[in-house]
């Protein structure tokens, strides 16, 4: 849940409000498989250096 509101708050340009819900899905550790906490840093990452968020894939 927290990866998917980060997703659409950075795409809607809500930079702050994404990063927090990006540390939230970090903060889960090892109770979300590998695959989201990567993409959730990837996203953290993205924002924190400036760039867009990247690419998301909201299908699973």
């Amino acid at each position: 849940m927290h990866l998917r509101l980060a997703h659409a708050l950075a795409c809607l340009g809500e930079r702050a409000e994404a990063a927090a819900e990006y540390r939230a899905a970090l903060a889960l550790e090892h109770r979300v498989p590998a695959d989201v906490r990567d993409e959730a840093r990837a996203g953290h990452a993205a924002l924190t250096a400036g760039r867009p968020a990247p690419l998301i894939r909201f299908a699973q």
